[in-house]
C-alpha cells in the first residue's frame, strides 16, 4: 500500500490491475479495506476450508484488486478464498431496479408463483386440500430455485414466471412432476425387485436411451463440483426427465409380460432415485404426487 494525496491506495497496475483506495483522505476505510479485512474475521469465527464470495459481474475488476491485496497480506487466507461472479436477475421486460420501483421481493415472488401453481394443482381431484397447499409450496420453491440454477454461472437470469411453472418445459415443476410420475408407476406396479432375465431381452431404443443416461449422473455431479456450476446438474436432470417421459409414452410398463414389466419398473425406480438425488443437491424438494 502507498500514500497518495492523503489516502492509502493499492497500486494494482504492476499486477495488470488498477489502483484502488483502501483508506480515504479522511482516514476512513472504504469497501475495499472492509472486504480485505473480512476473511480474517470470518476465519476467526468459522475456520473454513474454502470461502466462496459470489457477486454480480459488474464488480469483477474490483474483486481482482481486493483478492490480489489479500494474497500479499495473508497468502494462506487468499488460497482459501474464491470469488465467483454471476449475472443479475432480470424480468422479461428488463432489469430490476430499486430506484425505479421495478423490483420484486423474494416473499412476494414465492407467493405469486405459489398462487399460480395452486390454480394448476387444484384441478387434480386425487389430491386432498391439505396436500395441495404443501405441493404448491414445494413446487413454488422448486420453480424459483430451478429457474436460477439452470442458468450457467456468470450469465444473467431472465425470470419468466410462466416458464418457471410449466409442467412440460425446462422447469422445476416438470422435474418434480416426472419424479411423481415415477412414484405413481412404482405404486401401481406392486412388487419391484424380482429377478429379471436379461439373456434374450431385446432393448427398445427408449430403454437404451435411459440406460445410457444413468451412468452420466456421477460425471455431471463431479463436473458441477469442480467448476462450481450447479447448472450442469440441472441440465442433466432435465435431459433425464425428457428421456423418461418419452419412454413412459412409447413403451408399455405395467401392461407387458412379467419380465419386461420388472425390467421397466427397475428403470423407473432408477430414474426416480437419480432425480431425487439430483434435486436434493439443488435444494429442491421432491414430491410423491402432484
Amino acid at each position: 500500500f502507498k500514500e497518495s494525496d492523503g489516502a492509502i491506495v493499492f497500486e494494482g497496475e504492476q499486477y495488470g490491475l488498477h489502483t484502488r483506495v483502501f483508506i480515504n483522505s479522511q482516514g476512513l476505510p472504504t469497501y475495499e479495506a472492509k472486504d480485505v479485512g473480512l476473511p480474517a474475521t470470518k476465519y476467526h469465527d468459522y475456520k473454513y476450508d474454502l470461502s466462496i464470495i459470489i457477486t454480480a459481474n459488474e464488480i469483477n475488476e474490483y474483486f481482482k484488486v481486493v483478492l490480489k491485496a489479500l494474497s500479499l497480506i495473508d497468502p494462506d487466507l487468499s488460497a482459501k478464498t474464491k470469488h465467483i461472479s454471476h449475472g443479475v436477475v432480470r424480468l422479461p421486460d428488463g432489469k430490476m431496479s430499486s430506484r425505479t420501483g421495478k423490483i420484486i421481493t423474494g416473499e412476494s415472488l414465492i407467493e405469486e408463483v405459489k398462487d399460480r401453481l395452486r390454480g394448476i394443482i387444484n384441478k387434480n381431484e386425487k389430491v386432498s386440500v391439505e396436500e395441495k397447499d404443501k405441493i404448491a409450496e414445494d413446487a413454488a420453491i422448486g420453480a424459483i430455485k430451478y429457474s436460477l440454477l439452470k442458468v450457467s454461472t456468470g450469465s444473467d437470469v431472465t425470470f419468466d414466471i410462466n416458464e418457471s411453472i410449466s409442467f412440460d418445459g425446462n422447469s422445476g415443476p416438470y422435474l418434480q412432476y416426472t419424479y411423481a410420475r415415477c412414484k405413481s408407476v412404482l405404486h401401481k406396479g406392486g412388487e419391484v425387485g424380482k429377478e429379471i432375465n436379461t439373456e434374450n431381452y431385446q432393448l427398445k431404443d427408449e430403454e437404451l436411451s435411459l440406460l445410457r443416461t444413468f451412468y452420466k449422473y456421477p460425471e455431471a455431479v463431479l463436473e458441477a463440483d469442480k467448476n462450481f456450476a450447479p447448472n450442469l446438474i440441472a441440465n442433466y436432470l432435465y435431459d433425464l426427465s425428457q428421456r423418461y417421459n418419452v419412454f413412459y409414452q412409447k413403451v408399455p410398463i405395467l401392461n407387458s409380460d412379467e419380465n419386461e414389466k420388472q425390467f421397466r419398473l427397475a428403470l423407473t425406480r432408477a430414474t426416480a432415485q437419480v432425480l431425487k438425488n439430483g434435486l436434493t443437491l439443488l435444494g429442491i424438494p421432491v414430491l410423491e404426487k402432484m
